[in-house]
């Protein structure tokens, strides 16, 4: 069992006008989090991971202008000697960080062209429940134009892309590997200046710059394989029936249980259609606050049915209410997806 805890959060609470031409209909926002798997399910008995580079060669595409190529050149051996470990050490901390795995850095370059090397076997030979996440490709390319026009200063401008491609993959065993997605970074920068050496010397460094790509290629590959939580918001709809707002109070107060009581109450006796719409979706959002997206779904799909069931000029007017409740059961529906995913990866 990885050491990340399934918590629920308490929800933050706002009132907002809802406009719908009706004074007697509001909702309260909510926000709270919910874990979302990796696109990656660890095999169950891998407790830790070794960070590598398997990146034999940086690929540098100079598409820069020629006279200037010991400044670009610069440029390549600052990517070429930095960026792969830069990229190893983030991901390494970055899943740490998460508290799911453990993770450590292998400070060696790993040949990518053969999966029985040696130093990838005494790695997982001498770890049983380690597998190893490798950059097995890093290609980098500057290229820079430079304007005909000059601008108020009699100054030429130019303009710098810095493009990288970063793929992973992760061995499992000798011969058994599979790739991660691609990570794609590009970043633009301007300088002006006299000539195409000041115009380049004017930009930000770009050594500077690539840790920043090297940061968020990382992050990308982190979210590959570690769950994450994410904020979601939603509304509590609030009407003038009277067991709905004392549900809001209830909230108010942190008491979901007592306030989803009167949201069932609501919905199976009240008078108006409106009010047992509006009191299902909101016992629907409860349970999914709860993370029981099987019981929000039934909730979800009793309010439809309340509007299937409805006269027409009822349903124009709850138009938005059908619209939510139809995607609110579309996520739900793959929310018990994502839960069958999470209950294999925790």
């Amino acid at each position: 069992m990885k050491p990340l805890r399934f918590a629920i959060l308490m929800a933050t609470i706002a009132l907002v006008a809802l406009s719908e031409g009706c004074a007697s209909v509001s909702y309260d926002a909510i926000q709270f989090d919910v874990l979302r798997p990796a696109a990656y399910t660890m095999p169950h008995w891998v407790d830790s991971v070794v960070i590598a580079n398997a990146a034999t060669e940086t690929i540098f595409d100079d598409k820069s202008i020629a006279q200037d190529n010991n400044i670009i050149q610069g440029i390549a051996d600052a990517c070429q000697k930095n960026l792969p470990l830069q990229i190893c050490r983030n991901l390494k901390n970055d899943i740490n960080n998460s508290g799911y795995l453990k993770a450590s850095l292998h400070e060696g370059l790993i040949p990518s062209g053969s999966l029985r090397d040696k130093t990838i076997d005494s790695i997982l030979t001498g770890h049983p429940s380690t597998i190893i996440i490798a950059l097995s490709q890093l290609k980098a390319t500057t290229d820079i134009e430079i304007s005909d026009e000059v601008n108020d200063d009699d100054e030429q401008c130019g303009t710098m892309t810095c493009a990288t491609t970063t793929r992973f993959k992760i061995i499992v065993a000798p011969g058994q590997e599979k790739d991660l997605d691609i990570r794609h970074d590009t970043l633009d920068y301007i300088g002006c200046g006299y000539s195409v050496r000041n115009i380049v010397m004017a930009m930000p460094s770009v050594a500077n710059k690539y840790n920043e790509i090297g940061a968020n290629s990382a992050q990308r590959t982190a979210d590959l394989l570690i769950p994450a939580w994410e904020r979601v918001r939603r509304r509590v709809y609030v009407t003038n029936n009277a067991n709905m707002a004392a549900a809001e109070q209830w909230i108010k107060k942190g008491n979901w249980d007592e306030a989803r009581n009167l949201w069932i109450k609501t919905a199976t006796s009240a008078n108006k259609t409106s009010d047992r719409v509006r009191a299902a979706l909101n016992t629907a959002l409860s349970f999914e606050r709860e993370d029981d997206a099987a019981k929000a779904s039934v909730w979800c799909s009793k309010a439809l049915d309340i509007l299937d069931k409805a006269d027409s000029k009822t349903q124009k007017t709850l138009q938005q209410e059908r619209k939510m409740g139809e995607a609110m059961f579309a996520y739900l529906v793959e929310r018990m997806k994502q839960k069958a995913a999470l209950d294999a990866q925790m």
